[in-house]
């Protein structure tokens, strides 16, 4: 694995982390707008009804699996930092911590450090050179 591919590791885990929120939110929601059965229409045969209990199942399943990840999400995101941190330039670091580790736009990560998009861009490339070299020293140990 690449050090570039390592940081986007660690960009997409957030994302699915977010997203897995999400979803136990909605169906926290659920749960909380169940309505009543109305018992004087057709019953429809066929496939298995949810249950207020498979919900409540489904939502611990959900949040089981999701501090699992976030357990392992915060070491290698501090693992990352750590790395980042030891590269010399201060605009290379604040590239690469609001791209990856804060999961910013270039456009945002342009904006908190005054440059343009793609002098971002050319900075990027450079911090990332350096980072793969660091990457590449303490994987091989």
């Amino acid at each position: 694995m690449t050090g570039r591919e390592y940081l986007n590791q660690i960009r997409d885990t957030d994302l699915n982390i977010k997203c897995k929120e999400r979803e136990v939110l909605r169906l926290q929601q659920d749960i909380m707008y169940l309505q009543a059965l109305d018992y004087s229409k057709d019953i429809v045969s066929g496939g298995q009804p949810i249950t207020f209990e498979d919900k409540i199942a489904n939502i611990d399943a959900l949040s089981n699996e999701l501090m699992r990840e976030w357990s392992g999400y915060l070491r290698e995101r501090e693992r990352a930092r750590f790395l980042i941190n030891a590269i010399s330039s201060a605009k290379q670091k604040a590239v690469l911590i609001d791209r990856y580790i804060n999961c910013y736009t270039w456009e945002k990560v342009a904006e908190l450090i005054g440059c343009s998009v793609q002098n971002i861009h050319n900075l990027h490339k450079r911090a990332i050179r350096n980072f793969e070299v660091i990457f590449k020293k303490v994987d091989s140990i």
